[in-house]
Order: C-alpha cells, then sequence, then structure tokens
C-alpha cells in the first residue's frame, strides 16, 4: 500500500529513495509520477547519482543540467549509456537540445518532435483528465456502414464532446469522433476518422499495411456471432472524465491508467500516427485501457488527433 503525502515528503521519499524508480509503479514511481512539475532538486540528485532512469526524471530540468547531460553524452563510449543519456536529453527538451539532435526519433519517447523550422513541437497535451466508467463520453455506438476489408459492421467507438470546457486546450469546438472496425483495430497499425463540424464522420479506407486476413476472422456464423457480442457488450459501456485535471504523468506508466490528455504510458514503442490529410504527426489525445470498457482485456487503445485537419486516429498495443 502506497501512503500518499504532502509535496515536501514527496520529494524527500525520492530524494532518499532514488534507486526504487524505474519508471513503473514503485512508491517513488507513484509519488514522481503525481507531481504537476518535477522539482528542480529530483533531478539534480539524479545528476549526482549518475540515475538516467526514468527518463522523466529530467522533464524540462534546468539549462545547467541539460549541460551536464551532453557533457556526458559526448563523453560516453557505451552506446547503451549514450541512449540512455539521450532519452534524458530529449524529455529536458529545449531548443539546444532540438538544434543538437535534429529530427530524431527518440524525441517521440518525450512527446514531442522537431519541426520544419527547427523549433520543438509538443505531440501531449499536458492538460489531462482521468477517465473512468460514468456519463459523458459515448462509447460503441453501432453504424450502418461496413468495412471493406473484412465486411464487418463499423462502430463509432468514442464520441467525445469538443465543446466541453475541459476539452477547451484541444481546440475542437463540435464532436469528436473515433470510429473503427472492431475486428481489423487488433491488426493494422491505426485507424484513421475524418469528422466535421456538421457531425459527419467517415473511416478513411483502405487501411493500409494489415499484419493478417481479417476477413478469415469473421468467415463463419460462429466467428460472426463472437463479433457482434464483443460490440454489444461494447455499445453499452459509457465513459466519464474526471470533473478536475490530474497531473500529466498521472498515467505515464503502462497499465497505470485511462486519460485524455497527458503523457502516455506506452505498452510498446511510442507511436504517433501521421496525419493523411497534412502529413504531420498526430497530437496524442487519449489512452483508454481495455479494462475499463470490457472485462478481463488486456491492453491499451491511443487516440490521437489532427485538430487543423478534423482527423482521428485510434490504435492498439498490448503486452
Amino acid at each position: 500500500m502506497i501512503i500518499m503525502l504532502n509535496h515536501a515528503d514527496k520529494v524527500q521519499y525520492i530524494l532518499d529513495n532514488l534507486e526504487e524508480l524505474d519508471g513503473w509503479d514503485s512508491p517513488a514511481d507513484t509519488y514522481l509520477q503525481s507531481f504537476w512539475s518535477i522539482p528542480d532538486e529530483i533531478p539534480r540528485a539524479a545528476l549526482a547519482a549518475e540515475k538516467y532512469d526514468p527518463a522523466m526524471i529530467y522533464y524540462h530540468a534546468a539549462a545547467d543540467v541539460r549541460d551536464e547531460l551532453l557533457s556526458r553524452y559526448d563523453a560516453a563510449n557505451d552506446p547503451r549509456m549514450q541512449a540512455l543519456i539521450l532519452e534524458c536529453l530529449v524529455m529536458q527538451g529545449d531548443e539546444v537540445v532540438a538544434a543538437t539532435f535534429g529530427p530524431n526519433n527518440f524525441t517521440y519517447e518525450a512527446g514531442w518532435v522537431v519541426g520544419s523550422d527547427g523549433q520543438p513541437h509538443e505531440l501531449v497535451f499536458d492538460t489531462a483528465y482521468a477517465v473512468s466508467p460514468g456519463v459523458g463520453v459515448k462509447v460503441g455506438i453501432p453504424c450502418d456502414e461496413r468495412c471493406g476489408t473484412c465486411g464487418s459492421e463499423l462502430t463509432r467507438l468514442f464520441l467525445f464532446d469538443g465543446t466541453d470546457p475541459r476539452l477547451r486546450h484541444v481546440k475542437i469546438d463540435h464532436t469528436i469522433f473515433v470510429m473503427a472496425c472492431m475486428n481489423c483495430l487488433f491488426y493494422v497499425e491505426a485507424l484513421y476518422t475524418r469528422f466535421t463540424t456538421s457531425g459527419d464522420a467517415e473511416l478513411i479506407q483502405p487501411y493500409g499495411t494489415m499484419y493478417v486476413d481479417t476477413a478469415q476472422m469473421v468467415s463463419t456464423e460462429e466467428d460472426k456471432a463472437h463479433h457482434k457480442k464483443f460490440c454489444d457488450k461494447l455499445s453499452r459501456v459509457e465513459l466519464q472524465l474526471s470533473e478536475q485535471p490530474v497531473p500529466p504523468f498521472s498515467a505515464s506508466c503502462p497499465w497505470s491508467g485511462s486519460t485524455v490528455g497527458g503523457f502516455p504510458g506506452w505498452i510498446q514503442c511510442p507511436q504517433y500516427p501521421t496525419c493523411p490529410d497534412c502529413g504531420r504527426d498526430m497530437m496524442f489525445f487519449a489512452q483508454l485501457q481495455w479494462r475499463i470498457l470490457v472485462d478481463r482485456m488486456d491492453g491499451t487503445l491511443y487516440v490521437h488527433l489532427c485538430p487543423s485537419c478534423g482527423v482521428s486516429s485510434v490504435l492498439h498495443q498490448q503486452s
């Protein structure tokens, strides 16, 4: 059982137990994830102890901490050590880091990317709300349309109210649609939805590279009945956002919770889909663990948005 402490006691516990930090669910990690911003003394103590994991210790750390990390990166002879320090640097993530390393896949670990202007551009919304069963976010609404790949009925998987004041920072003032084929979703990199201010939405097809022949998975009456049962169960779910915001790293550990906004807890490698309309990396919008949708189901759904194009995406990861 983790005892929740006041701010000062959390900081002191972490400083006294730096070796406990591993990015998962230790008390020190739980306290670290509960901060709205990382207290300055924590990255300084970690640096003195040569502690580089988890990298979020160094999120937006001071410039002198960044400079010391850069020095240690240059001095490191072991590629694994360089990789660890580089993750810390991209978590620090200022213009100097962006200019030093340029476009680099490591930046996705920290939720940003170097834009065409050479500056860091955030791929996450700092504002976050916890998601739980309740009322407000519609889930699993059946559609009349059918999947062009496997023939299954499509689903309006999530409907978020863009006019909700808690989503004001997303700058979409109408319904945010996330559509899916609940058969193909598990076997494709991502599914994309175009949605409009008038309430229209379409799943963009064809999907791209498929990992398996999904049509074969709903080829028998038994398969179809099982699929329908799953979709029916999903349609009885509704979700709600917490009334108050939560810290941005509160669900950054895999399986640590469902949120709209904040930093994702990737089960596998970070995946930021490319908007099919403008070609830019999409913003992470929400992570929804299957266990709040369907009993005894493993994995997490990650929803991304391109607000300027009116495009959403959804992808699935599991262990």
